[in-house]
């Protein structure tokens, strides 16, 4: 994706705020910076899922733990 936005003129600024039409641009008129961005879009969704899921998991276990400390 770095590379798409390099050839473009792009990526070299933080945050999208400076360049959205250019962006938009991109999005419509080239089909593989399309493609990695829908699959960064589903990997980072499912990382962000997976986060959530490990951190809800941890703090039911820690409930759990707290509660039950009497018999520990």
């Amino acid at each position: 994706m770095r590379g798409v936005e390099e050839e473009h003129g792009l990526g070299n600024q933080i945050g999208l705020s400076s360049q959205k039409e250019e962006y938009a641009k991109l999005r419509e008129q080239d089909p593989k910076y399309k493609a990695f961005k829908r699959t960064f879009g589903k990997y980072h969704g499912m990382s962000s899922l997976c986060n959530l899921i490990g951190f809800l998991c941890t703090t039911a276990n820690l409930i759990y733990t707290a509660l039950n400390l009497s018999t520990i």
